[in-house]
């Protein structure tokens, strides 16, 4: 009985520890998306009380920011058409290409200790706000 006890109990710490994805969520709360974590039919927000969330395995998060998102990357592989000629291509005929999300919103999927967007991984998992640009035009009044 300790024996299974003892199995248990490191199953469930494995199975944590390889099931979460971690969110870095940068300390200046100005540049902070606003998160939304997704329990059953409904969204809940998410506070910014500190600068990692956590998530479990197939949970799904939702942030938004006023401004667009600044820096979120992330890789797939794409086929190439290679010519006869091309040894080099005909040996690996995908490449990875990187892409940029450039949106207000976006959704974030735990899968198998990864962060995951369109079905894609996700190459930071540090996730902060463009900044706010101002630009002011002065006229002057002739009278």
């Amino acid at each position: 009985m300790c024996q299974f006890i003892t199995l248990w109990i490191i199953f469930y710490i494995i199975s944590n520890v390889w099931s979460a994805c971690y969110l870095q969520i940068p300390r200046n709360e100005e540049y902070a998306p606003e998160w939304e974590k997704r329990v059953g039919n409904r969204w809940f927000k998410v506070p910014h009380i500190s600068n990692r969330l956590t998530l479990q395995e197939g949970e799904i998060v939702n942030g938004y920011c006023p401004t667009k998102h600044r820096g979120i990357t992330y890789t797939f592989e794409k086929k190439t058409k290679c010519s006869s000629w091309d040894v080099n291509c005909n040996a690996n005929p995908k490449r990875k290409e990187t892409k940029y999300v450039i949106d207000k919103n976006i959704t974030f999927e735990c899968a198998e200790g990864l962060l995951r967007y369109k079905s894609k991984i996700l190459s930071e998992i540090g996730i902060t706000c463009s900044s706010f640009e101002w630009k002011i035009s002065l006229q002057t009044m002739d009278e």
